[in-house]
């Protein structure tokens, strides 16, 4: 199994070159997706967002306004770093799972 990373800037095109990839028939792990579905409602990290931030951030269905906690994180060096060193962590070992899962699947 070849496992290439594409990483880079905002705005600098990972998303087109992904969907290449996806369109050749490559399996494609995103570490946007992965953290967007560790803050669903509920979920553990969910739980301690809510604990730090309050119900401020949340929309009507309980899910979290990213825009909202966004303004949070990128006016306060100190919330930006809780959340990534709440997040991060949660990203790769999701990743590693998935990759291993998919070497036993032979993909």
């Amino acid at each position: 199994m070849l496992l290439v990373a594409l990483t880079g800037s905002i705005a600098t095109g990972k998303t087109v070159v992904a969907a290449v990839f996806k369109e050749l028939g490559c399996y494609v792990l995103s570490s946007d997706t992965i953290a967007h579905e560790l803050i669903l409602p509920q979920n553990p990290a969910w739980k301690k967002i809510i604990s730090r931030f309050g119900n401020k951030i949340l929309n009507q269905d309980q899910t979290i306004n990213r825009n909202k906690l966004g303004n949070l994180i990128f006016s306060n060096k100190e919330e930006r770093q809780f959340l990534n060193s709440l997040l991060h962590p949660l990203v790769m070992e999701r990743k590693i799972k998935l990759i291993q899962s998919l070497k036993k699947k032979k993909i």
